[in-house]
């Protein structure tokens, strides 16, 4: 039954229960409400649930019933439902289930330890709701988890070692939330990963690990670390993720020189670097500058420069004094446009990150 994309309202009628076969009710963007009637989980034959884009929806996920629809429910998708309160932890009946979504909503409370009860997992979404407390170090248990979003929370803590068992994990997106305990040594571990993303969490702190990007180099396109609370150097050998497309580091308090290596990275597209205290002279050619256009940025580095000799003025890196002028205070780069300092985001991640 596809009812999907229209303008449907009110609530779903009780009626519907009788369907007993029925398999796929896509009901995704409408405009009912009455929330998630408790009937839905009588429907032994359901296999996958869409409900999406209902925002008027609303109410609460129900906390019991949830193993009636163990066998075959494979896609639960409630996002931008309108839906509010706990998720329950008895959604780890769903024994089935391999496609969960539940962003965009109101949710609140801890994510539930117990999901990761879920063997046949491929992609939890939980992103954007208002979710508090720490990663459960039980989602290490998901191996077969590919795409992990829980970005746009409340979450604090440490990222657990105990993920590290992720093997088959590409996109982690734990974006925007409140995480502590530097990135961890583990995560270089994860030879599947394509897209890491830990931007906006700016107690997260710690050092770049300086060896071991080495395994991630087959697969990795996106690393988003900006504004993570970074300290310490860049080390060179990240130019060993030869398949990186895009580099965040902006808006940390990494110090020390830029390493020329970053250069030789053969798929960059997209490297930002500025909002840093880093410091010397740049050390790529005007061939790269040239290359990456707007795409480069390394301003608001209050001691870095690059050297005139072998960089020309129209391919000068933005917002990037000369190098004598960090001794000329008088000459400084005064903007383009009316003097407005060009501004990059990094938050346009890779094409591979929106999966």
């Amino acid at each position: 039954m596809d009812l999907s994309n229209n303008l449907l309202q009110g609530s779903i009628p009780p009626e519907l229960a009788g369907q007993k076969r029925l398999t796929l009710p896509d009901l995704r963007n409408n405009s009912l409400t009455g929330g998630l009637p408790q009937f839905v989980q009588g429907m032994a034959s359901l296999q996958d649930l869409l409900l999406s884009n209902n925002p008027q929806l609303g109410g609460a996920l129900p906390q019991s019933g949830w193993e009636t629809l163990a066998a075959n429910l494979a896609t639960l998708d409630l996002s931008n439902a309108g839906l509010v309160g706990a998720i329950p932890a008895s959604m780890a009946a769903l024994t089935g289930l391999r496609f969960l979504a539940l962003d965009h909503n109101r949710l609140t409370g801890a994510v539930p330890p117990q999901l990761a009860q879920l063997p046949s997992i491929g992609a939890l979404v939980l992103s954007s709701n208002s979710l508090t407390g720490s990663l459960p170090s039980s989602l290490g248990g998901l191996t077969g988890l590919l795409k992990m979003d829980l970005s746009n929370n409340l979450l604090q803590g440490s990222i657990p070692p105990e993920l590290a068992g992720q093997k088959r994990l590409t996109l982690p997106d734990l974006r925007n939330n409140s995480l502590t305990g530097g990135l961890p040594q583990f995560v270089q571990g994860m030879a599947s990963l394509q897209d890491l993303l830990l931007s906006n969490n700016p107690q997260l702190g710690g050092a770049l690990p300086q060896s071991g990007w080495e395994t991630l180099a087959a697969n990795l396109a996106t690393l988003d670390l900006s504004n993570a609370g970074l300290v310490g150097a860049i080390p060179a050998s990240m130019a060993a993720l030869t398949g990186l497309r895009f580099l965040a580091l902006d808006h940390n308090r990494l110090t020390g020189a830029v390493p020329p290596q970053l250069a030789q990275l053969p798929s960059i597209g997209a490297l930002y670097l500025n909002g840093n205290n880093l410091t010397g002279a740049l050390q790529f050619s005007a061939g790269f500058y040239q290359r990456m256009g707007r795409r480069f940025a390394s301003w608001d580095n209050p001691g870095l420069c690059y050297n005139i000799v072998a960089v020309d003025a129209a391919h000068a890196p933005s917002g990037v004094v000369v190098c004598k002028d960090l001794q000329e205070p008088s000459v400084a780069w005064d903007g383009e446009e009316g003097g407005r300092k060009p501004e990059a985001s990094s938050s346009v991640v890779a094409s591979s990150a929106s999966s």
